[in-house]
């Protein structure tokens, strides 16, 4: 709502028959007359209060004080214009931030926007990110004119700057140099209320939402002062990314290693660390979980070493991206299964021996062992294979033979675990004697 005074220099005897408000041709009803003291050289003072006008916060309301019967020639119709108040951008309900997938653009969209003001006064600005203690920019403004101690011909097209000591300011990872001004001015604020800002993972930023200062109206056809520039920041976090392109490759040299290559993640970042579970285990006792990492500091790295990791083994890995002030994130990253090894053991009876006491060493998880003895393929057919099945995650292997005597077999442990290959160990000879 708004009240004004309006002063005329001949005397009303009867106002409210004669005169009224005209907005668009159109009396307006929710503005109303009334008769006042007079002062000095004025005939006739009027105060006119106007309610419930919507839709026009920050916006020129135009009326028109005039005659209701058309022309008159003792008072003249007069057009009069009042700026209403803008909409405060700190009553604005909360902002819908949307991020993409991935983590490239922010969306920011003001609900009732045109509410605030006329359009043209709304702007926004996608700034850097002002918390960001560790970056060093550089901003290098290359003309023809003299710069340092050269001068720049005409015809060059590029400088090399060379900045002494850079490695005593922060990590080299942290630091950035930029052509340029590198500001990004106020832009004009879309019809839709939203406005979209380019970002990266891991960064605090502070954009803002500008409306301008506005020319104020208060009646007479010339602006009389402004409703002053008024800022609202918008601060939009934004996350971590994930290393991506995870893969395995255990070492040809060194079975006890596993090698987790990945891309670095994009933007900010600490450290990246790997955390592997051993998950299907029966016999061995390995509960331990293996870690590695690698901080931003090392910008060539990308693989970390996982050790020492057991054979038949299935391992799920996990992902950690951490950065200080942000919430780290973890994924699964990978799994992956360790093949079987087969067992050691020292031979310490006789080749004519069925009965045998031996101590294996298993070199992988396993489920259960078992002795094996073949015939030989040029035996006669009354020569049968034999085979012992061990109790699970027995060492001690205790093997009663029963054989046909003057045959021949070669013999091995098998080492057994559901869903992998079997695996067996290095052969000894058996032989029954008649």
């Amino acid at each position: 709502m708004f009240k004004c005074q309006i002063v005329y220099d001949c005397e009303l005897k009867n106002h409210t028959n004669t005169l009224a408000i005209f907005k668009d041709g159109e009396i307006v009803s929710q503005c109303t007359m009334r008769k006042v003291a007079a002062t000095g050289k004025e005939k006739t003072k009027l105060e006119i209060t106007c309610n419930l006008i919507t839709g026009y916060a920050g916006k020129d309301w135009k009326f028109v004080l005039g005659s209701k019967s058309g022309v008159n020639p003792t008072i003249g119709n007069e057009t009069f214009i009042i700026t209403l108040d803008p909409l405060l951008l700190t009553k604005l309900p909360s902002f819908d931030i949307t991020l993409d997938e991935e983590i490239t653009s922010a969306s920011i969209f003001i609900p009732d926007c045109s509410h605030i003001s006329e359009t043209k006064y709304l702007n926004f600005q996608c700034s850097s990110d002002d918390d960001e203690k560790n970056q060093l920019l550089i901003l290098a403004k290359l003309h023809a004119q003299e710069i340092v101690n050269g001068t720049l011909l005409e015809e060059r097209r590029r400088e090399t700057i060379r900045i002494e000591g850079c490695n005593g300011v922060a990590e080299i990872a942290h630091l950035y140099f930029q052509c340029g001004l590198g500001v990004i001015g106020r832009q004009s604020l879309p019809e839709n209320c939203t406005f979209t800002c380019s970002v990266q993972p891991a960064v605090n930023y502070h954009f803002q939402v500008i409306r301008s200062s506005i020319p104020k109206y208060d009646g007479v056809q010339t602006a009389n002062g402004t409703f002053p520039e008024e800022r609202l920041p918008v601060t939009v976090v934004t996350k971590l990314d994930k290393a991506t392109n995870i893969r395995v490759e255990l070492s040809e040299t060194n079975n006890s290693v596993a090698l987790i290559y990945f891309t670095r993640p994009r933007g900010f970042f600490d450290e990246i660390r790997i955390d592997c579970f051993p998950s299907n285990q029966t016999c061995t006792n390995t509960s331990a979980v293996l870690t590695g990492k690698v901080n931003s500091a090392c910008t060539n790295c990308t693989h970390i070493t996982i050790a020492p990791i057991q054979n038949g083994i299935e391992y799920k890995c996990w992902a950690n991206i951490s950065r200080a002030a942000f919430s780290s994130i973890n994924y699964s990253a990978i799994d992956f299964n360790t093949t079987l090894k087969p067992v050691l053991y020292k031979r310490a009876w006789l080749s004519n021996n069925t009965d045998i006491s031996v101590e294996v060493i298993p070199q992988s998880d396993f489920n259960h062992i078992e002795s094996v003895c073949q015939a030989n393929h040029t035996q006669p057919s009354v020569c049968m294979d034999m085979k012992i099945t061990h109790s699970q995650c027995t060492t001690t292997l205790i093997s009663t033979f029963n054989g046909i005597p003057g045959c021949d077999y070669r013999c091995f442990f098998s080492t057994i675990k559901e869903d992998y290959i079997d695996v067996h160990s290095e052969e000894y000879t058996m032989s029954i004697r008649k």
